[in-house]
């Protein structure tokens, strides 16, 4: 196995060394492992029902290894949890190693139904999580050496991870307290630390726990993943969205190497003993294609169909106050009007997108980068006929970047089938141009906005449409890539599982850096609108989703109407967000 992998098993044999009770199980490769449940069961904790096992293990070597619901795609967010739990644990930050969950719903973010990395919020979100860890951790330790040096709990001090008891001279590490500490109840409502005594949490000089193993290349990646047995797995797309293999040439499979080239109806996999052989005879490998619905679809058509949405559909309304017609026509108003169009964009991962699967026995084993565990989870539902029970989830210890970019499943889909025909664990690894053609972009986006002006530079009226391909509307969708699913059911399972955020009529994304959100949301007569558009791209959440684009376009065109006004643009956004205490602090700063 690899290093992700044996770090996994040092980290069992670790926790068999200290004595606790293992809260997880192992699969066929002794990795640490559980079967994904099918929803959060209530806790009684913030943390769940155990603290030992689940989220901390530690080591005879007084190191601590704490598993994360999080991703570290390089965002850092490895090192935010652990100083979170280090800070009120008392413990050195470098004695921290964290590894990455498995699909367990003890790790979901608090408050959801999902286990997923997305938003920029791990650390927000699991900011008291993660502080109650350690301060009960702490807690735990204390009462542990009290018990077994039979001195007052008060007495006990703990710094750099070592329990000490002044008066008595007696120091225990966590290490050789833990047996005992885990076999305590888990202590309810454990004062935090007051900021004033914080010694890491918000200090600039935190060095990064992973960087070292970045620098020297000993990170382990979802490109890295080897498993016993392991094929490799090259896939040759249709160059024209939506069409699918005719025909190949069978004389490939002879080739040196090559174990089977599957024709899986959206492409062609070239299955091989190694990724080069699988690769270079995907590449040259002769197909007939029947290019679909879109193959004569370009982008001149794109974009007149945008711009006859824009200019005929009539969107679904995701915010309208006042009379923007009104007043548009009173006396002294001037009109300013501007389009912007935002092209699709790659989310350029240094990682390609990639997947290990291995679906025997009944069940399946996963091996992936993923940002979003439960999307996994969730797709082997309907591409396998699995239930969540069924899927043994191991996330890569390190994902090459993500920006959104690893939030759907289709990779891992595309493995899924494969491994499902070959009977084998399979690596499915894109090449950088499939990931680039065929990878899920940020929506291509076309606005229309008017903005009614009087003399003095007033804004009367803000009317504003979008015309952009839907996220939400695309949820999931390639669980398609399956024939015989119906992603209506798919559709409607999303709207039971998410509520509103699914099923709302406009999209949600799509206005969501508009005035259907502030700060210029409480201007007088406002209309914004947004038209759902369907085509063949697949798309995806994008660095801050709808505001990547959105916010460009609002503040580049509020620049224009601070010209037609013939203010400066700084002085022009004072004057229009007055009665906005938090706009005038961020201009002023």
């Amino acid at each position: 196995m690899n290093a992700p992998n044996l770090g996994r098993r040092q980290f069992l044999q670790a926790g068999a060394a200290t004595g606790g009770v293992m809260a997880l199980g192992f699969d066929s490769l002794g990795n640490i492992v559980s079967a994904a449940e099918e929803a959060p069961k209530p806790a009684a904790s913030p943390f769940g029902p155990k603290l030992f096992d689940t989220w901390l293990r530690f080591n005879p070597d007084n190191t601590i290894t704490m598993i994360s619901g999080e991703v570290e795609f390089g965002q850092g967010v490895n090192t935010g949890l652990a100083t979170l739990a280090a800070e009120e644990m008392e413990a050195d930050l470098a004695q921290f190693r964290v590894i990455q969950s498995d699909a367990s719903f003890v790790y979901a973010n608090p408050g959801t139904h999902s286990i997923s990395t997305n938003s920029s919020a791990s650390t927000r979100n699991r900011y008291d999580q993660f502080r109650k860890i350690g301060a009960t951790a702490k807690a735990m330790f204390v009462q542990a050496a009290s018990d077994q040096w039979k001195v007052p709990a008060a007495e006990i001090t703990v710094g750099n991870g070592v329990v000490s008891h002044a008066a008595s001279k007696r120091t225990a590490t966590f290490a050789q307290l833990a047996p005992a500490a885990s076999a305590l109840p888990i202590p309810q409502d454990v004062p935090l630390k007051d900021p004033s005594q914080w010694k890491l949490i918000g200090r600039p000089d935190i060095t990064r726990i992973e960087i070292a193993d970045k620098c020297m290349g000993k990170a382990d990646y979802g490109v890295d993943v080897h498993v016993p047995g392991m094929l490799h797995a090259a896939v040759q797309h249709c160059p024209t969205l939506g069409g699918k293999v005719v025909s190949f040439d069978e004389t490939a499979k002879t080739k040196k190497g090559v174990k089977d080239i599957l024709n899986m109806g959206w492409g062609v996999a070239v299955v091989a003993d190694n990724a080069w052989t699988a690769r270079s005879v995907a590449q040259a490998l002769k197909v007939t294609w029947d290019n679909g619905p879109y193959a004569n679809y370009g982008m001149d058509t794109m974009v007149k169909e945008y711009s006859d949405a824009i200019a005929n559909t009539q969107g679904a309304v995701a915010k309208t106050t006042g009379d923007v017609a009104a007043a548009e026509k009173a006396p002294g108003v001037k009109l300013v009007e501007a389009s912007y169009v935002l092209p699709y964009l790659y989310h350029a991962t240094m990682e390609p997108h990639n997947s290990t699967v291995w679906v025997h026995d009944g069940i399946v084993e996963i091996w992936s980068p993923t940002a979003h565990t439960s999307n996994v989870v969730r797709a082997c539902q309907y591409v396998l006929g699995l239930t969540p029970d069924k899927v043994r989830f191991h996330r890569t210890i390190y994902t090459g970047g993500s920006f959104g970019g690893r939030g759907r499943a289709d990779v891992d889909v595309e493995a899924m089938m494969i491994s499902q025909q070959m009977k084998a664990p399979v690596q499915v690894v894109r090449s950088r141009e499939e990931d680039v053609q065929h990878e899920n972009a940020r929506p291509y986006q076309h606005t229309k906005m008017r903005v009614g002006l009087d003399k003095d530079g007033n804004i009367t009226s803000w009317w504003h449409k979008v015309v952009s391909q839907s996220i939400n509307g695309t949820f999931l969708k390639e669980v398609t890539l399956k024939d015989g699913v119906d992603y209506a059911k798919v559709r409607e399972d999303n709207i039971k599982l998410m509520g509103a955020f699914m099923s709302s009529p406009y999209d949600f994304f799509a206005a969501n850096a508009t005035p259907a959100v502030p700060p210029y949301n409480n201007l007088p007569n406002i209309h914004v609108e947004t038209v759902t558009m369907d085509g063949p791209m697949g798309v995806s959440h994008w660095r801050s989703v709808g505001k990547s684009g959105g916010i460009y376009i609002e503040e580049a065109f509020v620049d224009e109407l601070a010209e037609a006004a013939n203010m400066d643009p700084v002085a022009f956004r004072k004057k229009v967000l007055a009665n906005n205490p938090r706009a005038q602090a961020v201009m002023d700063r």
